[in-house]
């Protein structure tokens, strides 16, 4: 979604003439429980039209997609033996939860720190928490990295909407 009505706050080359309240209003029509089920919230700039044509360092698409497969492969493999109940197994991070997400999801004492702070914070529900730990595995899987580190959670936390448009 735009970040305001105009579509132009936070944009460099343009300006939102209402800003900061128009953002905030704009963003205040979506309730908090429903922000709170989307797992990650990324504010996405326009392109400019000379960065369109530069030549970067930018990882491919082939690449993304091949670490995506590997790290689907690893959950797959993680919950091949995990049930939600007798007929539905468990494939990826996602779908972890109750005992099983802390069983697989369980960060490092800094990590934790971490997310027990923002849940202060920021007021996270158990949902957000839950989606938190999820989202941080995957980044972890993404890394190849067993653990859940607190990089990882403070990754997965700046991906929460957290009401970035006060006003």
């Amino acid at each position: 979604m735009n970040p305001c009505k105009c579509g132009y706050f936070g944009d460099e080359s343009r300006s939102c003439t209402k800003a900061p309240k128009c953002a905030g209003d704009y963003q205040a029509k979506i309730s908090g429980p429903l922000l709170d089920r989307i797992d990650i919230h990324i504010d996405v700039p326009a392109v400019q039209i000379a960065d369109f044509y530069k030549e970067g360092n930018e990882e491919n698409s082939s690449d993304i997609s091949k670490r995506v497969f590997d790290a689907r492969k690893v959950q797959y493999e993680r919950y091949k033996e995990e049930k939600i109940d007798k007929a539905i197994s468990i494939e990826t991070n996602s779908e972890a939860d109750g005992d099983i997400l802390m069983k697989y999801c369980f960060p490092d004492e800094k990590g934790k720190k971490i997310l027990n702070d923002s849940v202060n914070k920021f007021g996270l529900s158990m949902r957000g928490h839950n989606r938190v730990l999820r989202v941080a595995r995957t980044i972890a899987d993404l890394e190849k990295n067993d653990q859940i580190q607190s990089h990882h959670i403070a990754e997965a936390i700046n991906y929460r909407h957290l009401n970035r448009y006060k006003h």
